[in-house]
């Protein structure tokens, strides 16, 4: 009682190492000795409970001395106050159980101790000084509202664990939330911060929490992970919850069921426990696990797939809630190649009422390569399944042709037998047309005949008449005569009138019968000239299929990879295989519905050019209900106009995209950047040897040396830098004045830089015997045999591929010099190579180059002007040159194949444009050129070469 201030009563506790022979103080307040609890009991009792409530066991549980016996123990935390903490800092090797029945239960490290800081008056605590702990135990039980808990500086926890009703398992230190529990080795009191908060530093040191055991989950219990890994499965009731925090990582031992599933970003769950073990040409047996969500599944983490696509077998989750979120997918696969359109399916969403736009899976860098494949991830009504766009493309146009070339057989060959009987038709119409016209020519020559008769006796009719009119009519006799000739001649001519109407009436039958005959001879030709255009276009279309499947394969993959909702970058680096199939119902509606609309677009212009009022507001209506249409089969798959807009930008840019570059994996990729490197070594030295076989240079010894940094790109691989530097030694004889013979050996040494990190380099050694003539008038040629072998090497994630291949090569060139105030030099030569097959590895890709033939043309044009100055010869030239090297079988057939998988390769043409400089004193000559490559498939490069050479 304190009675300095009005008998006030005021409850004090002492601290610790507190003198109890010093007075309270007065004022409510505490001292060195005394702390003030309050001057209300009940509150002063109930703030000395909260102080008992918690506290430490810093011993250690079990037996950690493996020669010794550890017997079983078990350990049940249950205190009568649910607020009550017990914090074990020491370890736990316990041959039994640690239980949880109420209260909280903190697993913890501890700091290191130092001595008191008595000038500062407290207690040396170092947040990045603790001792790590480890705990083990067969079973760790929570049961009620009971709380176990895994703090800071625990490295391992071994066992399983079991939460029941409101019970919560958290293992792993979470920032922001997670307690910060430690003992006073001064005071003896434990501490316990909620909520910490631990610096970048020490969270990034802290050692992730080892968990090995199994979870199982009921009631409404609730699983927490946070800088923790968990090795093992989980088995929980359909209303519990597992939440994985920031750096929380779950790695399944088996087939999980979980009941709500949250991951926070940076988080992520690896379905299979052999993942980082095996490697990705694996080819034994692996046991594949499935993760079931009966609730909900949400935020934003990450999962890893382990699969054997090829074999349709791999991890794989199923949500029976709904899903919302955005989530990546890592696949890394084992087996052999896949080569189906769609062949696995890695998450599948089975509410009815699950929205599309409400969750997002993508996977990893937007693709995975399979082999000489890269596939996407489609959404199939919900099942997320990987899908290669030019894949399916590819059977959509190739399966659609192979029915419709039968049809088109079918319809050929009926076509043909239709020809043939028609052409039987006409055969016979046609005799019947030539009776007709028999028949028709004798008529008209019966109604001549008849008609001269007619004329001839209307001509005695009318002399007759005359006569009967100018005799005598006294001449009686005469008169009747004459008058009976008359009657008679009459009948003559009726009756030759009448046979001359009949003549005509059967002519003129006649005729219709012809006319009829030769329409229908028209008619026929007519048809057998259309069947036979039907035949031919019929016979185009299925010579044609081959080549115009490739472009409508990539064209449609192109648009079924845009239509799962990926950027356009992702589309150029998958849409290599692709076809219709089920992979979305949503590209074929909207392909109606565009069709509807330029059909309806057509109708319009029709209606405009007829000016047509009528008509013109039909089609308007038309265009307008099919434009709708359209938008709302886009707005069935994209929720935003935003979306609709990315999506219409993708199809505009499809037209120009590359093809084949942008679709293979980064192992055919890298198979066909190599060969195309290849090829440039073995061009360049051809390209030198030329120079010199077309210059005027009678060097009996020779050195040449060319340097040159190269960027290639193309339709059938991604762009790759080259840099070339070439070393030629010759040698050369005159054989006559007309003749020389000689030899060149060259060495070329190639750096390359492939796409997606990917290194190389070659070197090729090459021997070249030639012979070259020219003659008095101007005209020269030359003729050269070769050999030469190439050293390949390929940096592929850390690991050398070396290979090697022969090359043979001939070579021709003729050419003409005309001499005047400036020398011209037309050119025109060819150039063979073949290059043996090489076959290596790529990581899990086998690849297979072909043996190639190529075939090389180049013309060109020299202008020189040598000056003579006192012995020494100074010879400035400008020259240009054409090269062709492209092949049209290989980018057909195919070059090289992936795992069994042809791919097409092309090489180019380009222009070469160089200034040179020739040096001739005595028996000496040198020479240098500085030119530009420009071409197909090569940038605008330089180079620049020197030439050394003596005659003697």
């Amino acid at each position: 009682m304190n009675t300095h201030r009005n008998n006030r009563t005021d409850y004090f506790r002492l601290k610790p190492n507190g003198n109890p022979n010093q007075f309270f103080p007065l004022d409510q307040n505490s001292s060195n000795d005394w702390e003030f609890l309050s001057s209300d009991k009940a509150e002063a009792i109930k703030k000395l409970s909260a102080a008992h409530a918690l506290a430490t066991f810093s011993g250690s549980f079990g037996e950690t001395d493996a020669n010794r016996p550890n017997g079983a123990l078990n350990v049940t935390f249950n205190p009568s106050n649910s607020n009550n903490l017990l914090l074990l800092n020491g370890g736990a090797n316990l041959n039994g159980n640690l239980s949880v029945a109420n209260g909280h239960m903190v697993l913890a490290g501890t700091p290191v101790e130092h001595a008191y800081d008595y000038l500062q008056n407290r207690e040396v605590i170092r947040e990045n000084e603790w001792t790590d702990r480890q705990f083990s135990a067969r079973e760790f039980n929570v049961n009620g509202n009971g709380v176990l808990e895994s703090g800071r500086n625990v490295t391992q926890l071994n066992g399983n664990f079991n939460a029941k009703e409101q019970g919560q398992v958290k293992l792993g230190f979470v920032r922001g939330e997670s307690k910060n529990c430690y003992r006073s080795s001064h005071s003896g009191e434990t501490r316990c911060e909620n909520n910490a908060s631990l610096s970048d530093g020490v969270f990034n040191q802290l050692p992730t929490t080892q968990v090995k055991g199994n979870v199982n989950l009921q009631g409404q219990s609730q699983l927490q992970l946070g800088k923790a890994h968990l090795h093992g499965q989980i088995h929980a009731d359909d209303n519990t919850r597992v939440n994985l925090k920031p750096q929380a990582q779950w790695t399944l031992t088996g087939a999980s069921q979980v009941g709500h599933l949250a991951l926070a970003a940076g988080s992520q769950v690896t379905l299979n426990a052999r993942y980082d073990e095996v490697a990705n040409n694996y080819k034994g047996h692996v046991d594949f696990n499935q993760l079931t969500v009966n609730g909900n599944l949400s935020g934003s983490g990450h999962f890893r797939f382990l699969t054997n696509v090829a074999a349709h077998r791999g991890d794989n989750i199923v949500v029976n809630g709904l899903a919302s979120g955005a989530f990546l997918l890592t696949v890394k696969n084992t087996g052999l190649e896949p080569n189906e359109v769609s062949p696995l399916s890695l998450v599948k969403l089975n509410n009815p009422q699950q929205r599309q736009e409400s969750v997002r899976f993508a996977l990893e860098n937007g693709y995975v390569d399979l082999g000489a494949y890269r596939y996407i991830l489609a959404n199939n009504n919900n099942d997320y399944r990987l899908y290669n766009p030019l894949r399916d493309a590819e059977l959509h146009n190739n399966q659609l042709p192979q029915r419709s070339q039968q049809e088109s057989k079918a319809e050929f060959e009926a076509v043909r037998k239709e020809i043939q009987e028609k052409q039987r038709e006409l055969n016979s119409l046609n005799a019947q047309y030539e009776r007709a016209k028999r028949e028709h020519n004798a008529n008209n020559a019966e109604i001549t005949r008849l008609q001269n008769s007619i004329n001839q006796t209307d001509a005695k009719l009318r002399k007759v008449v005359n006569e009967y009119n100018n005799i005598n009519h006294k001449r009686t006799a005469r008169r009747n005569w004459l008058y009976s000739q008359y009657n008679q001649l009459q009948a003559n001519l009726s009756q030759q009138n009448s046979k001359l109407a009949t003549a005509k009436d059967k002519a003129a039958a006649s005729q219709s019968s012809q006319d009829s005959a030769m329409a229908l001879v028209t008619k026929l030709r007519q048809e057998i000239s259309g069947l036979t255009e039907q035949q031919n276009s019929l016979r185009q279309e299925m010579a044609g299929h081959g080549n115009n499947n490739y472009a409508a394969s990539i064209a449609k993959a192109r648009e079924l990879c845009a239509a799962q909702g990926l950027n356009d970058e992702i589309c150029r680096k998958v849409a290599k295989l692709a076809g219709p199939g089920d992979a979305s119902s949503f590209e074929e509606a909207l392909d109606a519905a565009v069709s509807q609309l330029e059909a309806a677009d057509q109708a319009l212009n029709v209606a405009n050019s007829q000016g047509n009022p009528l008509a013109i507001g039909d089609a308007e209506k038309a265009v307008e209900q099919a434009a709708q249409a359209v938008l709302a089969n886009l707005h069935k798959a994209y929720s935003s106009l935003a979306e609709i807009e990315q999506f219409l930008a993708a199809q505009a840019n499809s037209v120009s995209m590359p093809v084949q570059a942008a679709l293979i994996s980064r192992y055919s990729n890298t198979a066909l950047s190599e060969m195309s490197a290849n090829v440039n070594a073995a061009l360049q030295i051809g390209r030198n040897l030329d120079r010199h076989l077309l210059s005027q240079d009678k060097s009996n010894v020779w050195v040449n040396t060319e340097s040159t940094k190269q960027n290639y790109h193309s339709d059938f691989y991604r762009p790759y830098k080259q840099t070339l530097t070439l070393t030629q030694i010759g040698v050369a004889q005159e054989v006559n004045d007309n003749v020389q013979v000689g030899a060149v050996l060259s060495h070329s040494h190639a750096s390359n830089r492939f796409d997606e990190n990917v290194s190389g380099k070659g070197r090729l050694l090459s021997l070249n015997g030639y012979v070259k003539g020219h003659w008095d008038n101007g005209l020269f040629g030359s003729l050269d045999l070769g050999y030469g072998r190439s050293r390949n090497t390929i940096d592929f994630d850390g690991q050398s591929n070396v290979f090697h291949r022969n090359i043979f090569s001939v070579g021709a060139n003729v050419g003409y010099q005309w001499q005047g105030w400036v020398n011209i030099q037309p050119s025109v030569g060819a150039r063979y190579y073949r290059m043996s097959k090489a076959n290596y590895r790529l990581s899990e890709a086998n690849i297979e180059s072909r043996a190639l033939n190529l075939m090389t043309y180049h013309a060109g044009l020299q202008l020189s002007k040598t000056l003579d100055l006192g012995g020494f010869k100074l010879t400035p030239s400008i020259a240009s040159y054409y090269n062709d090297a492209r092949q049209r079988k290989m980018a057909v057939d195919g070059a090289l194949a992936v795992n069994n998988v042809a791919l097409q390769q092309q090489f180019g043409r380009y222009f070469s444009h160089e200034v040179g400089v020739g040096a001739q004193w005595n028996q000496w000559q040198l020479s240098a050129q500085v030119g530009m490559l420009k071409g197909s498939d090569i940038t605008r490069q330089r180079y620049a070469a020197v030439k050394l050479g003596y005659t003697w």
